[in-house]
């Protein structure tokens, strides 16, 4: 497995965007089957840092999975907030979404729900939801929560989403169970 692992891993720096598409669906099987490992995340995190949106988004569903896997490391976290402010809102919703996978884990000393709230507003309803569920998984596990992030949240339950909607209440739930009212 180390050796087939090692290849995935070269094949996720190819120039060429097709051994790079099947190293990322190799990765993503392997992940399935639990036999992640942290040597990944780097080449992830350049693929995360490059100008192809695909492979951005790819990349970062891969970090939010190593995460549920509890398979991860800091270096991730900066590239992480750079990925909420991309020009592509499902970039932005599936960064929103491995943070908050990454709440709770050793790693994410260098998390802040900061870094997500101003998504609340995003133009985008599935980043907004998204958000909103990365917010409540921050008071969750961490029992980190912002007074503006609160006052957002609430606004929210107005949202004519409701997708956004739910985001919002199960966010705001998880807001309550720390003492925020």
């Amino acid at each position: 497995m180390e050796k087939y692992l090692a290849s995935i891993n070269k094949d996720l720096t190819s120039k060429d965007r097709a051994t790079v598409l099947r190293a990322i669906e190799a990765l993503s099987e392997i992940t399935k089957e639990g036999k992640m490992e942290a040597s990944s995340i780097e080449p992830l995190n350049e693929l995360m840092s490059g100008k192809d949106a695909e492979l951005r988004k790819e990349a970062l569903m891969l970090i939010g999975r190593l995460a549920l896997k509890k398979v991860g490391d800091e270096s991730s976290i900066p590239v992480l907030h750079d990925l909420l402010k991309d020009q592509d809102p499902e970039v932005r919703e599936n960064a929103a979404w491995a943070l908050g996978e990454l709440a709770g884990f050793e790693v994410c000393e260098l998390c802040s729900p900061y870094y997500i709230t101003f998504l609340l507003k995003d133009d985008s309803a599935e980043v907004k939801a998204m958000s909103a569920w990365a917010l409540g998984r921050f008071a969750e596990r961490l029992g980190v929560a912002r007074n503006d992030s609160f006052d957002l949240l609430k606004a929210l339950l107005d949202d004519e989403s409701v997708t956004v909607r739910k985001g919002a209440e199960w966010a705001l739930s998880k807001f309550k169970d720390i003492g925020f009212e």
